[in-house]
């Protein structure tokens, strides 16, 4: 995983910013990217962490927990939502969770088209499972 990686994702997503964390202090999407790649930095301190990427995206993920996705808007269409939600339960199985900001409104509509349930939800943060 590479700061690289994340912002070949984010680069040209004109809209990346209005779904981000909503205390960033991120002016642009270098500076999120940064910020994302930090946090997953993080996250590897307290578990075991797993990052994927293909030509559509990346995934980062722990056990039974998805963490950050991303899909690249070039490819952000049907047939592609479909396949990258393959991988995301070929690669942590048929049950898990993700946390999201509830402000990520296009990532958490593409995991309930996909299949997951909100479990919980308030003003900042959206738990969905499957």
């Amino acid at each position: 995983m590479t700061y690289s990686d994340i912002y070949e994702c984010i680069k040209d997503d004109s809209e990346f910013l209005k779904y981000f964390h909503p205390f960033s202090k991120a002016k642009n999407n270098e500076e999120a990217a940064m910020e994302t790649f930090n946090i997953m930095k993080d996250h590897e301190q307290g578990k075991t962490c797993y990052f994927m990427a293909n030509e559509q995206g990346y995934i980062f993920y722990a056990k039974k927990e998805l963490i950050s996705f991303c899909i690249k808007p070039q490819y952000r269409d049907k047939r592609t939502f479909k396949l990258f939600w393959s991988l995301i339960k070929e690669n942590i199985g048929k049950h898990f969770y993700c946390y999201l900001y509830s402000n990520n409104t296009r990532a958490i509509n593409f995991l309930i088209k996909s299949g997951m349930k909100t479990k919980k939800a308030d003003k900042l943060l959206t738990l969905l499972n499957i």
